[in-house]
């Protein structure tokens, strides 16, 4: 297996990535969402939360009414008049709660796809300003070290252990990008490993015993 790997990276590339991983990124803020949104937990919680805000408005509204209908001045004061049309509009609210939840759902997963596209921006954005550029990937054990070089002066942009990722961690690569994370159900990747094509970080992620999967992200 080969321990080094060498390319170019242009203005180009970096969007083609941004775009791969802001797929990747937004396939897992929705799973998210549609798990929290689907569990039983969640269900039970909202269905109780329903029925308790039926009942209570139909009494709290039936107590108004018949306080402000029955001269109780003598002995018990008065409930505002306002209290009356708020109760007859919470009616409603939790008698369509399902169309309502609907609509909190496809919310949600609207502002999962902004969340995945900004992720996925803020995760290229210092390859995209420093762009045209040559990339260095070199793995020592299961250190890997992510070089940049520009005009022939070298930087070094970050150093992982890699091994780390094994007992929990994913690996999801497309055509431009491998992005790691810390587990299945995690939002944000841990590590984004920029690449020429996906055959050297596979090689690399089953060589140390990482999960890896891969999917299309055209």
């Amino acid at each position: 297996m080969e321990t080094k790997t060498r390319f170019v990276v242009d203005a180009a590339y970096c969007q083609r990535a941004a775009d791969e991983l802001n797929a990747i990124l937004r396939e897992q803020e929705r799973a998210f969402v549609t798990r929290w949104h689907s569990s039983k937990l969640t269900g039970a919680v909202v269905k109780t939360a329903r029925v308790a805000g039926m009942l209570l408005s139909v009494l709290g509204l039936a107590l108004c009414a018949a306080l402000r209908y029955f001269d109780t001045r003598s002995w018990s004061t008065q409930p505002s008049l306002w209290f009356i049309p708020v109760f007859v509009a919470f009616i409603p609210v939790f008698l369509f709660q399902p169309r309502i939840g609907r609509r909190v759902l496809e919310w949600s997963l609207g502002r999962a796809d902004r969340r995945a596209r900004r992720n996925a921006e803020r995760a290229v954005r210092a390859a995209s300003r420093l762009a045209p550029f040559e990339a260095d990937y070199d793995l020592k054990g299961d250190l890997l070290v992510y070089s940049r070089g520009k005009a022939g002066v070298w930087r070094l942009a970050w150093s992982r252990m890699l091994g780390k990722f094994q007992p929990r961690g994913l690996a999801v690569q497309s055509a431009s990008i491998t992005a790691i994370f810390r587990k299945r159900s995690s939002l944000i990747p841990s590590l984004v490993i920029l690449q020429q094509s996906p055959e050297w970080p596979a090689s690399v992620l089953r060589e140390i015993g990482i999960t890896l999967e891969s999917r299309r992200t055209a």
